[in-house]
């Protein structure tokens, strides 16, 4: 634990025992050398290389060389922040990206899927979304509202023939509930005069 030389300021050192210094504990830890980050004899961390000399019965002698934190990390850092940096910067364009085209390109795809929808709604029989060509969750919802209106319109169909059928060989009327007739076909008119 004694000092033997120390640059810088080897007045201020020489001589002096530091038994107990976190750099003094490693050297003896009995490893021979290493690298460490600790504070050194005079207070400040440091990254320390340290080796055994000299070992025997007279004791042991080390030397230690400490680099201070900024120069040992410091390209480390600056690498790491520019590389930080970079990624930051290529997330926000691939960010702006994928909102401005990917959002307009879904965005446009749903306002077109609920148009249809509203027009199929007030009558439009014959809307349909156009189909998508992809496989995508809105291209498949397209492809299944393009399906069930088709059905839908056959259903209509079948229905109208079924009903010219009816309204020509039968007399067909409705009533509500209160018995107030609310439809009848023409059948009914032609044979009721009413």
């Amino acid at each position: 634990g004694t000092v033997l030389a120390r640059y810088p300021d080897p007045d201020q050192w020489v001589g002096r025992e530091f038994h107990d210094a976190p750099l003094i504990r490693a050297m003896r830890s009995g490893a021979g050398g290493g690298v460490i980050e600790t504070a050194g004899i005079d207070g400040v961390t440091r990254l320390f290389a340290y080796e055994t000399l000299l070992g025997g019965r007279g004791g042991e002698v080390y030397v230690a060389v400490g680099v201070p934190l900024a120069a040992a990390y410091g390209s480390v850092y600056s690498q790491l922040l520019w590389t930080l940096g970079a990624l930051l910067a290529v997330s926000a364009l691939v960010m702006v990206l994928a909102w401005g085209v990917g959002g307009r390109l879904v965005v446009s795809r749903v306002r077109s899927l609920v148009d249809t929808v509203h027009r199929f709604g007030g009558g439009d029989l014959a809307a349909r979304t156009g189909g998508c060509n992809d496989d995508a969750e809105l291209g498949q919802l397209a492809r299944a509202f393009d399906e069930m209106a088709d059905t839908l319109c056959q259903h209509q169909l079948e229905l109208a023939n079924q009903k010219a059928a009816l309204d020509q060989h039968a007399i067909v009327s409705i009533a509500d509930l209160s018995g107030r007739i609310v439809y009848a076909n023409d059948k009914f008119v032609e044979i009721s005069q009413y």
